[in-house]
């Protein structure tokens, strides 16, 4: 709206408003020079207002000036009058992105990015999905600046998700955005076995049979493990989709504990893991043959130790005997001695046995 000039002693013939955008937050994309009207309306000489009807975006902020016109030119312009149009429900979220979570076949991460043009103060998004299985409807919603959310599907899973995300202003819910799909994870591999392999004391053997619910075609399957003990880290192995054997021979110890299980992966992501199996790689074969060892030294230690101990006892008695015959001999010769003079040799029992002891003295015998 506007007055008529002052000063005109000609007719108005009409009236001409300039718009421009001036509202660089909402519409970046948009603004264009600050001297270049972009809208520009007329109307006749005898009406001072004009709409707009087209040309204007919603919640956007405009520098607006006005001019008359006569018959053979047009005036100076107005003072620049600024002011923003209402509100509207916003345009669709941009760039919306569904991935899974690993492990977890009922969660969904969605993210996007902001409409342009948002048509307003946006209040919230809201997300939204159905299956594959029937057309229920599961929905997540966000505050203003959340631009993902996490999706839990509930008890509705292993199956395909269709997803859409919409914007919401003051006015109300706005134009959804495209609809991306994606699948859910595949669940656990089923019948999980560990068994240790004879002969190999570094190397365990894994096997397992295909999910029951596979949403997708199995690309590959990864085989985690960690030692009983200590919970140290064992690089994953990772085999073909068609593969239901593994032989894990990364860094495992012999005659050593392992838990152990195993996960199904598609194009959708990491599945659901099995049950922990547990298992003992087998003996090391150096210390087998190192306890026989063991064994057969100390039987031999203790063959010679009593060889030994027989041999000192053999030459024991040995010793004595040869003593005692060298007893008796000196003893009948005293006796002999006796016979032949005995009024001169007195023989007691005490001189016998103190000669006795004075023999195995001299022999070195205790």
């Amino acid at each position: 709206m506007w007055s008529a000039p002052t000063g005109i002693s000609s007719n108005i013939t009409a009236y001409n408003v300039y718009c421009r955008t001036s509202d660089t937050q909402a519409y970046p994309e948009q603004v264009v020079s600050p001297n270049q009207p972009t809208i520009r309306s007329t109307v006749n000489g005898t009406q001072l207002k004009t709409v707009f009807s087209t040309g204007l975006n919603p919640f956007t902020q405009y520098d607006c000036y006005a001019t008359a016109s006569i018959s053979i030119s047009e005036g100076p312009h107005s003072t620049i009058a600024t002011n923003r149009t209402d509100e509207s429900t916003p345009s669709s979220p941009r760039k919306l992105s569904l991935s899974t979570v690993r492990y977890f076949p009922n969660l969904i991460i969605a993210t996007w990015t902001p409409p342009i043009p948002k048509n307003g103060i946006i209040t919230a998004y809201s997300v939204y999905c159905n299956t594959s299985v029937n057309s229920l409807i599961i929905g997540a919603k966000t505050n203003a600046t959340t631009l993902v959310v996490t999706i839990n599907t509930g008890s509705v899973m292993f199956t395909q998700y269709s997803c859409y995300v919409t914007a919401n202003t003051s006015i109300g819910e706005g134009t959804p955005s495209q609809m991306i799909t994606i699948e859910s994870l595949p669940s656990a591999p089923l019948n999980f076995s560990m068994a240790p392999i004879s002969g190999s004391p570094d190397m365990l053997l894994a096997m397992w049979t295909a999910p029951a619910q596979k949403n997708s075609a199995i690309i590959t399957y990864t085989v985690y493990c960690n030692t009983s003990a200590t919970q140290a880290y064992i690089e994953p192995l990772v085999v073909n989709g068609t593969t239901f054997t593994a032989i894990i021979d990364n860094d495992l110890g012999p005659y050593s504990q392992y838990d152990c299980y195993v996960t199904a992966n598609t194009s959708a992501g990491e599945g659901m893991a099995s049950d922990v199996m547990t298992a003992r790689t087998s003996e090391s074969m150096l210390a087998v043959q190192s306890s026989d060892s063991t064994v057969k030294a100390v039987s031999a230690t203790l063959a010679t130790v009593i060889a030994i101990f027989l041999i000192v006892i053999v030459a024991a008695v040995a010793a004595r005997a040869l003593i005692m015959r060298k007893y008796k001999r000196s003893f009948n010769a005293v006796l002999s001695n006796d016979k032949k003079d005995s009024s001169h040799v007195v023989v007691s029992n005490a001189s016998i046995g103190e000669y006795a002891l004075t023999e195995i003295s001299r022999s070195g015998i205790n």
